[in-house]
């Protein structure tokens, strides 16, 4: 994953998503494999099992996990080196704003553009996520696909009882194609909070009759803050930024 800041609007960011590392995302290592000598590598996770390091040695590189299961093991006088490296994945990517202090009413505005970017089935983005001042999150605004083509918003805001609730499914926000204006109000109170999304200077629709009255937003991180992402390619565009309090 990359980044190029633009000097557009308020803040500028495109992220990228792609193929910065070069390897396989999951190997799997096993008796078929054995005996393992020399570099082992991949982008997320490497698991072993029913095979043995023997030889010169192994290396094994992963980005997120590297797991060994039932028969694994390394022949006496033989050397295993393991490392975890997270540049082989990315990281979150976003622009941080810790302007807001203890604020009960939050809104926010940025432009967007996703056309090229390609998501896998279960993949997700978080794209607009606000914090509590001990880094819980408040509310979350999802990027997802479509059930068709396309992409969709989904929303999630906690309640004072600390439980998330999120968009029902069917009541999904598309997001169509070319640049859209994204509108985003939230606001805090004793079943009449709100987290509610307008596109392009429609109708405010999404999470009302909350009980979050608890709580204050203290940071807010916009871009690619996190997700569940393993095959994206393309970028996300993200322009104008500007936020009220």
């Amino acid at each position: 994953m990359t980044t190029q800041a633009a000097a557009e609007g308020v803040y500028g960011l495109r992220v990228d998503f792609g193929p910065d590392c070069p390897l396989a995302h999951f190997l799997v290592l096993d008796a078929d494999d054995g005996p393992l000598q020399g570099l082992y590598e991949a982008c997320r996770t490497i698991s072993a099992e029913a095979v043995a390091v023997q030889g010169i040695g192994a290396t094994m590189r992963a980005g997120d996990l590297i797991s060994f299961g039932e028969g694994f093991h390394v022949v006496s006088g033989t050397d295993l080196s393991v490392e975890l490296d997270a540049t082989l994945t990315g990281g979150p990517t976003y622009v941080e704003d810790r302007g807001p202090i203890e604020e009960s009413v939050y809104s926010a505005r940025f432009s967007a553009r996703l056309d090229s970017l390609v998501l896998g089935g279960g993949e997700t983005v978080g794209v607009l996520i606000a914090y509590s001042a001990l880094w819980e999150e408040i509310f979350r605004l999802v990027i997802q696909p479509a059930g068709g083509s396309g992409f969709e918003l989904t929303l999630e805001a906690r309640q004072d009882g600390g439980g998330m609730v999120q968009t029902p499914p069917g009541q999904e926000i598309s997001v169509p194609a070319g640049w859209n204006l994204v509108e985003v109000e939230w606001l805090a109170g004793a079943g009449d909070g709100a987290f509610q999304v307008a596109i392009n200077g429609g109708t405010l629709a999404g999470l009302t009759a909350l009980d979050n009255a608890a709580w204050a937003i203290e940071a807010i991180r916009w871009g690619a803050v996190d997700g569940a992402l393993f095959t994206a390619t393309g970028s996300i565009e993200l322009d104008t930024f500007s936020s009220n309090r």
